[in-house]
Formats: C-alpha cells, sequence, structure tokens
C-alpha cells in the first residue's frame, strides 16, 4: 500500500489517503505452518458475543477450514477479544455505522462458512483441498437447513457434495449470510456455463475444480470488501489537494520464501527484485557514475548487480515471455510449462535458474537475496 500524509503551511498534518495496490489474497485459503489468515477471522470467532455468533451462525476458529490448516490461532500478549472490540471502535471512528459493521462482520462469517464447503467427485474420496474442520465445527452448529441445502446442492447439477455434515451445514450458513439462494450457490461453485451457438451448456466441474472456483470466490468477496473498508477510511480521513508538502509511505511485501512457492510469490519477489535494481542504479550505478565525471576521490563500493535475474524473468524469451505463450494453449499442462522452460536456451542457459531434485514441475531462482524453489501446478490457471 501507499500512504501520503498531507501538511500544511504551519507544518500541522491536514489530511491523508490510503491507495493499495495488491492484497495477498492467497493468504484467505491457503496457510504454510506457523502463519495465521488475516486477524480479523480470530478476532470475530473469539470477540463476537453469543448473541452475534449465533446471529452470524459461528463456532470456534479451528472449526474453519480456512483457519486450521494452520495450529497457530493466538499471538503471544494479544488477545482477540480485546483486538475485536479495537476494530469496533476505530471502524465507528471513521463512521462505519453499527448496521454496516455487523453487515461487515456478516460477510467475513459467510467467507469462513465457504471454506467448510468440500465436494467429492463419482467413485472418488472426498476433495476439499483443505484439513477437515473437526466434529464440534459448524456442522453442529448449524442444523436448520442442513437437510434442505443438501438436496439444493443435488439438485443443482453439479458435483455432490462431501458426505461429511459440515458442507451442506456450511452452504446453507454461508448462502444464508450472502442473501443468495443455496441451490444458485451450489450450482455457481460447481458448475461451468460455456456459451455455444445453440445456447448456454452446463456442465458439472470436478471436486477439485469445485473447491477452486469457492476459494477464488472468497478471494473475490474479500478483496472487494477490503476496497470498500479502505475508501470509507479515504472519505472520512480527507486529502488535502491544497497541501504545502506530502510525505509517502510505500509498504510493500518483504521477499518470500516458503515450503511451498506459487505464482503469488514469483510476482512479489520479482517486485523485490526490481526495487532492488532501482536502489542500485541511483545509490550505486548513477551515484558513483557521477563521482567519477565529478574527479572525486573515492573508494569504489562493491554490490551484487541483480540485473541477470531481471533479464532472466522479463527479458525476451524469459519466464515470463514463455508463460504468456503457454497460456495461449488452452489445452497447456503444468508439466508442458515445466518443459517448456527447461528446454528454453536463455533460461536454462543462466545460473540464477536450476532445476528441483524434489519435483519435475518445479524450479529454483537464485534471487539477490538467495534461492527460492517455486512449484508450477497453479501459474497457468493463475
Amino acid at each position: 500500500k501507499y500512504v501520503e500524509i498531507n501538511f500544511n503551511q504551519q507544518g500541522a498534518i491536514s489530511g491523508a489517503a490510503i491507495r493499495t495496490y495488491l492484497l495477498e489474497r492467497s493468504r484467505l485459503v491457503h496457510l504454510n505452518t506457523g502463519e495465521r489468515s488475516y486477524h480479523i477471522f480470530y478476532q470475530l470467532c473469539d470477540g463476537a458475543s453469543p448473541e452475534e455468533k449465533q446471529r452470524w451462525l459461528l463456532a470456534d476458529g479451528p472449526s474453519y477450514s480456512y483457519l486450521n490448516q494452520s495450529d497457530v490461532y493466538t499471538l503471544p500478549g494479544v488477545s482477540n477479544a480485546t483486538e475485536f472490540a479495537h476494530t469496533r471502535h476505530s471502524m465507528a471512528s471513521v463512521g462505519i455505522t453499527a448496521q454496516q459493521q455487523d453487515e461487515v462482520f456478516c460477510i467475513l462469517s459467510a467467507l469462513l462458512h465457504l471454506g467448510n464447503v468440500s465436494w467429492q467427485d463419482p467413485h472418488a474420496a472426498d476433495s476439499n483441498g483443505h484439513a477437515h474442520a473437526n466434529g464440534n465445527g459448524v456442522g453442529t452448529t448449524l442444523c436448520n437447513g442442513t437437510a434442505e441445502a443438501a438436496a439444493a446442492a443435488a439438485e443443482s447439477g453439479g458435483c455432490l457434495l462431501a458426505p461429511r455434515p459440515e458442507s451442506p451445514a456450511a452452504l446453507a450458513a454461508a448462502a444464508r449470510l450472502m442473501g443468495v439462494e443455496v441451490q444458485g450457490l451450489a450450482r455457481a461453485l460447481s458448475t461451468r456455463t460455456r456459451m455455444t451457438p445453440d445456447g448456454p451448456i452446463t456442465s458439472p466441474l470436478e471436486a477439485k475444480a469445485s473447491a477452486s472456483n469457492r476459494d477464488a470466490l472468497v478471494k473475490v468477496i474479500y478483496a472487494r470488501l477490503f476496497d470498500w473498508l479502505v475508501a470509507r477510511i479515504n472519505s472520512s480521513i480527507g486529502q488535502d489537494p491544497a497541501a504545502a508538502a506530502s510525505i509517502g509511505l510505500l509498504d510493500i511485501y518483504g521477499f518470500e520464501s516458503f515450503q511451498f512457492n506459487d505464482l503469488e510469490q514469483f510476482c512479489i519477489n520479482l517486485a523485490n527484485e526490481k526495487l532492488q535494481q532501482h536502489f542500485n542504479q541511483h545509490v550505486f550505478k548513477w551515484e558513483q557514475a557521477e563521482y567519477e565525471a565529478e574527479g572525486i576521490d573515492w573508494s569504489y563500493i562493491e554490490f551484487v548487480d541483480n540485473q541477470d535475474v531481471l533479464d532472466l524473468i522479463e527479458g525476451k524469451l524469459g519466464l515470463i515471455d514463455l508463460l504468456d505463450e503457454q497460456c495461449r494453449f488452452p489445452t497447456a499442462t503444468h508439466k508442458d510449462l515445466a518443459d517448456k522452460l527447461f528446454a528454453a536456451p536463455v533460461v536454462s542457459a543462466s545460473p540464477r535458474f536450476s532445476r528441483t531434485k524434489r519435483s519435475t514441475t518445479a524450479f529454483t531462482l537464485n534471487h539477490y537475496a538467495g534461492p527460492v524453489s517455486y512449484t508450477l501446478d497453479n501459474f497457468l490457471d493463475k
């Protein structure tokens, strides 16, 4: 995000504005060991009153698949319930009414329930993509509408819900909190419609594709809600168009390296490579060139130039070029992409690029901050 703080002629703060550039949406649906999702979900589960929990059909945090992928539910010295009260106070301070706050938390609760909806392919085991919610979860919290939800999902034309009580209960809860029909939600998640000259054709998705649909919907809803909150904050604070001066603060993701790194980490690390090169140019290359031009006596500073990494990623027939090219083929798979990368002369000849031993569809980039291995499984889809 970029935060700009405005000052008047007297040096007092006269306005401010926030601009967001990249929300880490993958954190909503996938957690690495030791990570937490966004704080608000834990605050909501621990800080909502009994009446609010009943209204939003909430259970404890470990009951939700989006949260129980990691066992970190609390932070040392931090009370989720206390932080939830602080969050509500802050929302009120920027003009978000009690009713609007309830609607925000209602949507967030719906997203947690959506994460507990899973499907199964015919003659196949449950395919959720996440850890199962435990027996004390939403399946036992909800009973109203569960049977109806299971029946509606069966009639939606998509793949079947997983044979666990959590799935129909969670589907019913999510639909109720979002204000949509259960069957319509089930159909949207578990089918796809293609337009043909003879009219639309709707076909069922496999369980894995339905889970991907669910995760995509959750990401989009959360991002829209996030942007709405930022807009409300900006309208409440107000930017000063007549400011005498301003200070800008750019907050970016740091360099990322997890057990499994996907396209998001690839893009984030590319952004960090670009910033590192920008820093190198301004502080080292151009500044030292100016010293030389002016004949200043100084000691040359050695630095690691990462331009070759950027050439490998962004250059002609580099990683992004090859990824774009492979995306043009509708039937291309991640294995095809891997073969293309490994066979490309520009890529394979670079000392910054290497294959990984653990997978035939993964590669390692030696970034300026260190080596990172990327899994190609989702690159084309994303």
